[in-house]
């Protein structure tokens, strides 16, 4: 019987080894990632899936791998900036400048349509007579939340919090990074602070409803790769894969830290994989990450902040 790491994907062969799994003691790590054996589960028969490998000579594990953004995006949102001088300025204005609006407090619903529409109407007809073709970006935004007001009855549409949109362009500048885009990536980076520092505290964060929250992700994830392979979405099905895998990461360290409290982070470092966002807890980074195969120099140190 062979048995698979959720974290990083270690096989476990009980026939090599020489000792079943169940022998193992409760505190046995996997020898790759450090996860605990909780988070090893027994191999399946593979399911037919839809293939989420790009098209060429690629295999499916390169794919998972190499997280890429999506074409569309890089041409729609990042295209345009790429050929400006400095578009920082005028997309962090006009993003904030939209952000303090849609905080303000909220018009009677008669008039809501209306302050939306000329607001909207205001910024296309602001690009369309400029010569700065990165302003473009902003129509895309404006076109993109016109139809969101057109279709708001459709359940599968939500607005994300600032929190969310700083963690949204915290890490579409990770994606521009891997591109090796640095000029775009410094503008989601600038995009990302600037969100960071306008979310709000949340007053009764636990660590025990953080778990919770994880695991209701987790629980999700088979249901929306079922439906992402039933449609034949390549896209939707790589999302799934990434999305779950770094969900089971982070899950797996809130479920350490609530059994082992502070003492898990006692007298060691944490570390984290920029190519991947993997976590490593330790007094040095692994010499080759056990998810992403990235060397060690790629781990960054996450400094502590001081206790109060």
């Amino acid at each position: 019987m062979k048995y698979i790491c959720k974290i990083c994907g270690y096989i476990y062969d009980e026939a090599k080894e020489g000792t079943p799994f169940s022998a193992l003691p409760d505190d046995w790590k996997c020898p790759v990632c450090t996860a605990p054996k909780a988070d090893f589960k027994a191999e399946e028969a593979p399911a037919q899936t839809t293939d989420v490998s790009p098209a060429g000579d690629a295999s499916a594990e390169d794919v998972s791998l190499e997280p890429q953004l999506d074409e569309a995006i890089t041409s729609t949102i990042l295209g345009a900036a790429a050929i400006s001088d400095n578009p920082a300025a005028d997309i962090i204005a006009t993003v904030a400048a939209m952000t303090k609006k849609e905080q303000a407090e909220e018009p009677e619903e008669e008039d809501e349509a209306a302050l939306d529409t000329s607001y909207d109407d205001a910024i296309l007809n602001s690009v369309a007579m400029s010569d700065e073709p990165v302003l473009n970006i902003i129509q895309t935004i404006a076109s993109l939340k016109k139809e969101i007001h057109e279709h708001e009855a459709d359940p599968d549409l939500k607005k994300l919090s600032v929190g969310q949109l700083a963690a949204l362009c915290s890490n579409l500048a990770r994606g521009c990074e891997k591109q090796y885009k640095e000029e775009e990536a410094a503008l989601f980076r600038e995009l990302a602070a600037y969100f960071t520092a306008n979310t709000p505290a949340v007053a009764d964060a636990a660590v025990d409803d953080l778990a919770k929250a994880m695991q209701a992700d987790i629980d999700h994830y088979a249901e929306v790769r079922k439906a992402a392979d039933a449609a034949g979405d390549r896209g939707a099905a790589r999302i799934c894969v990434w999305g779950e895998k770094v969900t089971l990461m982070l899950s797996s360290l809130v479920a350490r830290y609530l059994q082992n409290g502070e003492a898990l982070l006692a007298d060691t470092e944490i570390w984290v994989c920029t190519a991947c966002g993997f976590v490593f807890i330790g007094d040095n980074p692994p010499q080759q990450c056990p998810v992403c195969k990235v060397p060690d120099w790629k781990f960054e140190k996450i400094e502590r902040r001081a206790a109060k």
